[in-house]
């Protein structure tokens, strides 16, 4: 049986990857207000959400004080005080290794005044046959090593303690390190992000049918998860990559003492996992809304007072062509009316993130706009100007969205579950503490400059990529437009038509968050990895000197 400690070099020599639960500062941050961040990082550590499992407890470290900052949760297993044993060697393993590293960094004249952090979280998966896995989190702020969102994961069969490696899942008189790596490239190939960051020699070395490759792994009761750290296989500045293989794929592969847990959990051969969802026509998301999505992202959980996250049944997250239209600063008297009829009548759907002035003076379009299948996001409470807005602290930057928020729930009766910050201006460490996911975009079509107020020049932009836009369309893509222009709103009827045509089907935000997750492409603070989208500074109405 591998021991835990064994990972930890790797464990800790990992770099940055670009992952959604950043909980750190910069470091001047940390030099010009220490104090003010040691009660942030504690207020965030305290707040901090877990995933739930039954039979699984979260074990908190927390120390706050000093130049030092530990945020370690830990999951203990009911009824398996040895499984839990081995969980809590590893983490306080890997905890020891980071004070050691603190403490030597500390001891440098230059670095003496500096503050260090650590986070530990996790995720659980539970199978009711008895197998427990959990995926490890790992976030530190050192000058050497840094790293962030790390990820560690185990797995156990709980009826004896033992933990599982990939040998102990299959049949190993068949061919199943082959199979996995066959999936595993097939599934990855589908990721624009891979792709334009492909290193052929890394990538056929890193998936390449070996236990060593496949040694990262969770179970849960649709799928085996498989980790690839940054690195691994891809250039670094690519980030990590998780691959789910459905459990239906594998089934002839896996050991008679596999199938009979996954039997035991009624999961075992199963059906061919998106089979029917893969005869859904392209843009043929319709106008009826999406029910309640079944999803474990945490941000998208069912919460008494929030609107539910939008299904994504009927939509084949691994082949179908997905992309996501967004439309901010609205809603318009005439307008937003108009662009719900046009979605309506091309049977798509898409993402309203509202001002909440606006919202305030036409309740009845968000309604409106939410009851047709669309979804809601806030854009804060009244767009303040660009240079207000990144002067704010996140304290004020929260009571903008808040604001707007009330008014989104006065209109429709329920809250929005995530934001887009005015300009997209957002630090990564505000939005770890506002807790709240942060949507930006993937391509921007520059419709809110006044010489680009014209329905084909918006149409060129959006479809062809026109002179000086940001980004291109692409699967998995996410556009940003504004239904208070004219321009823009005459020109969609063509845009949605014209994707339509490329086989592209419209999804919301939250739908695409969990088609996110089902590709092995974690959330990210900037949405879909497109740094020259997602950082260009936008001027919207009424911020910028070409919207005057």
């Amino acid at each position: 049986m591998k021991r835990h400690w064994k990972k930890l070099t790797a464990f800790l020599a990992a770099g940055v990857m670009l992952l959604p639960i950043v909980a750190a500062c910069s470091k001047q941050e940390s030099k010009s207000d220490p104090q003010a961040y040691r009660a942030q990082f504690q207020s965030t550590a305290e707040n901090r959400l877990l995933d739930a499992a039954d039979g699984v407890q979260a074990v908190k470290t927390l120390e706050s004080e000093g130049n030092t900052l530990i945020s370690v949760d830990c999951p203990s297993v009911q009824g398996n005080a040895d499984v839990s044993a081995r969980l809590k060697e590893f983490a306080d393993g890997a905890l020891a290794e980071f004070r050691t590293a603190a403490d030597a960094a500390h001891s440098e004249k230059e670095n003496a005044d500096k503050v260090f952090e650590y986070t530990m979280t996790y995720k659980p998966y539970v199978i009711q046959g008895g197998i427990f896995s959990v995926k490890f989190t790992t976030n530190s702020k050192l000058i050497e090593p840094e790293k962030v969102n790390y990820v560690d994961a185990f797995a156990y069969d709980l009826g004896t303690g033992q933990q599982l490696a990939v040998a102990d899942l299959f049949d190993t008189s068949q061919d199943y390190l082959n199979v996995l790596s066959r999936e595993t490239q097939e599934y990855l190939m589908r990721n624009e992000i891979l792709r334009k960051n492909m290193d052929e020699s890394l990538f056929a070395q890193g998936t390449a049918a070996n236990e060593a490759n496949f040694s990262n792994f969770a179970i849960t009761p649709e799928k085996i998860l498989f980790f690839f750290n940054r690195g691994t296989i891809a250039p670094a500045e690519a980030g990590t990559f998780e691959v789910g293989i459905p459990l239906a794929k594998v089934d002839e592969l896996l050991n008679a003492q596999i199938k009979a847990k996954l039997s035991a959990a009624g999961l075992a051969e199963g059906g061919d996992e998106g089979a029917a969802a893969s005869q859904a026509s392209p843009g043929s998301a319709g106008v009826t809304p999406a029910g309640p999505a079944d999803t474990d992202i945490k941000q998208l959980r069912a919460r008494d007072g929030f609107m539910p996250a939008r299904s994504i049944d009927g939509i084949d997250p691994m082949n179908d062509k997905v992309i996501a239209l967004t439309f901010d600063d609205g809603p318009h008297e005439t307008l937003t009316p108009e662009l719900l009829q046009i979605l309506k009548d091309n049977d798509a759907v898409a993402t309203f993130f509202v001002v909440g002035t606006n919202v305030e003076k036409y309740p009845e379009l968000v309604k409106q706009a939410y009851e047709q299948g669309n979804d809601i996001g806030t854009h804060s409470w009244n767009h303040p100007a660009d240079e207000t807005w990144k002067n704010m602290s996140v304290d004020e930057k929260l009571e903008q969205y808040r604001k707007a928020n009330d008014a989104i729930e006065a209109a429709t009766g329920l809250r929005a579950l995530f934001d887009r910050p005015p300009g997209g201006r957002m630090t990564e460490s505000e939005a770890a503490q506002l807790g709240r996911e942060q949507i930006l975009w993937s391509m921007d079509p520059k419709d809110w400059k006044k010489a680009n107020r014209d329905p084909d020049t918006i149409y060129t932009n959006v479809i062809e990529g026109g002179e000086g836009t940001e980004g291109k369309i692409a699967d998995g893509g996410v556009i940003l437009s504004h239904d208070i222009h004219e321009s823009t709103v005459q020109a969609y009827d063509r845009i949605i038509k014209e994707l339509k045509a490329e086989g592209y089907q419209f999804v919301t935000i939250s739908q695409m968050m969990q088609i996110a997750e089902a590709r092995g492409e974690e959330l990210k603070y900037m949405f879909y990895n497109a740094p020259t989208a997602a950082q260009g500074q936008k001027s919207e109405s009424g911020t910028g000197s070409e919207e005057e």
